[in-house]
């Protein structure tokens, strides 16, 4: 399959900050800024109790064939979604949901703050109903979050959790 430019799709990188540390999600989208905004406060807040405490520090946007980022409001940025208490050491956990596109491209969106992790490292369904209801969020969210080829993506029924190693080390410092 012949590689795709990253900016072949309009892009939103949400800006988030979990366990004292600054993330980005980086989602494809042809959505208005506020419907975007909608379906990531949905997913945000979907994780309940199973990550931690997420702040929303800003949304980016980068329209198709451009690398230059700026500044848009979704309605979500400032906006604290309450998750349970994480100790320092969690700062590396995450939750990753992954898809395929009818395309065969290769969707994944990775959340950090996740407080537990199963001994095979996959929450498949009906393990934990809030992992449930983030990938009906993705599911739910249709065309509006697309892969990197511009096609709707196929989300799996369960997540991938685990230790991020490229976090691993920078806590080590």
């Amino acid at each position: 399959m012949a590689p795709l430019a990253p900016n072949n799709t309009p892009r939103f990188r949400f800006h988030y900050t979990v366990v004292g540390h600054q993330h980005s999600v980086q989602v494809r989208s042809s959505a208005s800024p506020s419907a975007i905004g909608v379906i990531m406060g949905n997913y945000f807040n979907s994780f309940g109790l199973t990550c931690a405490d997420i702040a929303i520090d800003f949304v980016d946007w980068a329209p198709t064939g451009s690398d230059i980022f700026n500044p848009v409001t979704t309605g979500i940025e400032g906006v604290i979604y309450t998750g349970g208490a994480a100790t320092a050491d969690q700062a590396a956990w995450c939750f990753t949901m992954l898809g395929r596109t009818p395309g065969g491209r290769r969707v994944r969106m990775t959340q950090f703050g996740a407080l537990a992790f199963t001994v095979n490292y996959r929450l498949g369904p009906g393990e934990s109903p809030d992992i449930d209801n983030v990938i009906d969020t993705l599911k739910g969210a249709g065309g509006s979050i697309l892969g990197i080829d511009g096609l709707t993506p196929i989300w799996k029924d369960y997540a991938d959790s685990g230790v991020n190693d490229h976090w691993v080390k920078v806590l080590r410092t």
